[in-house]
């Protein structure tokens, strides 16, 4: 029994000996080696680097550029976290444990957006968005408004570029939540129900919890698809 214990052991770590050495050559050590050369002045060609301390640091938070740069970003990535998962979160609970049928049809309109290329998303926004010859500009002069010119402003662009986003991911988010909150046993749904315990103490301690991988299976994705915005948002 011993043996065959120690057996276990080493096939368990010769399993997991080539994921730790890539982990390690791929992420860890360059991961520290960047936190080293951040205390350095340095192009990445010359032989020498200058230790320059905090002053790095201290440069990103103290310049006004590197400020709106993380401004932006902090806002970009709250937006995106309320649109890309609260939002399909709440309605996918509502579909699941208040509306009960019809599901189909529900999953079928939020999921069409997922099929077009994101491409397609921002030139159908760019052009519904246009602040002189779009749709809804044209909307907007009929009740004497307008359009401000977004691509200008660094709020409004911001909202628009997680719109974009949020259109295109919203189906998938939304159709993986609501299978999820499915696959929750309906025996437990019931038993709270001849308890008489409240919708909202139910969904809260039983149907979240029991959620949980679903929804940080979700919350990974959503942290995904922020990352090829960050760039557009540090120009805006």
């Amino acid at each position: 029994m011993h043996n065959n214990n120690q057996k276990n052991k080493l096939l368990t770590t010769v399993y997991l000996l080539p994921t730790v050495v890539i982990l390690l050559v791929f992420m860890i050590i360059p991961i520290i080696y960047t936190f080293y050369l951040s205390f350095f002045d340095w192009n990445l060609i010359a032989p020498n680097k200058n230790f320059v301390g905090l002053e790095n640091y201290i440069t990103i938070f103290t310049d006004a550029v590197n400020r709106k740069v993380l401004m932006n970003t902090f806002f970009y990535i709250i937006l995106l976290l309320i649109l890309n998962f609260i939002v399909p979160y709440f309605i996918a609970i509502i579909v699941q444990f208040f509306i009960g049928k019809m599901k189909g049809p529900y999953k079928v309109i939020f999921f069409i957006p997922s099929i077009f290329s994101l491409v397609v998303g921002a030139m159908l926004f760019s052009w519904i968005m246009n602040p002189v010859s779009g749709p809804l500009a044209d909307v907007m002069k009929m009740i004497g408004l307008s359009i401000p010119n977004w691509t200008n402003s660094g709020g409004m662009a911001i909202v628009i570029v997680c719109l974009i986003t949020n259109w295109k991911v919203f189906g998938y988010n939304f159709v993986l939540l609501l299978t999820g909150l499915g696959a929750i046993p309906k025996n437990l749904i019931d038993a709270a129900k001849i308890d008489r315990i409240p919708k909202w103490r139910v969904i809260w301690n039983i149907v979240l919890p029991l959620n949980k991988s679903i929804a940080l299976y979700v919350w990974q994705i959503v942290k995904l698809n922020r990352t090829p915005c960050i760039k557009k948002l540090q120009r805006l």
